[in-house]
């Protein structure tokens, strides 16, 4: 059942531009907490913007789809905070 693995993440075809991203299974309360929101995708691989790690600078990363989930969509011009606080505890 190969098919059942790749079920677990979230399908690469309904990932977009500006989706915001959680960890499917975060690994301490910093994964649990960390609010990401897409800006490329390339396959397998996102490129995201990492927003609640508490840096003065958004920290950006290429992760797995397969390791995230979408938990919502935001807008290039919505406040950092206020997509943070409407998706921390996703």
């Amino acid at each position: 059942m190969h098919h059942e693995t790749v079920k677990q993440g979230t399908n690469m075809t309904d990932i977009k531009f500006l989706d915001v991203v959680k960890w499917c299974k975060p690994v301490g309360a910093l994964e649990s907490q960390d609010v990401m929101v897409v800006e490329d995708i390339d396959g397998d691989f996102l490129t995201v913007r990492h927003l609640s790690t508490g840096k003065q600078d958004t920290e950006v990363a290429t992760i797995f789809a397969r390791d995230i989930k979408v938990v919502g969509h935001c807008s290039a011009y919505e406040p950092i905070a206020d997509i943070i606080k409407r998706y921390i505890s996703k």
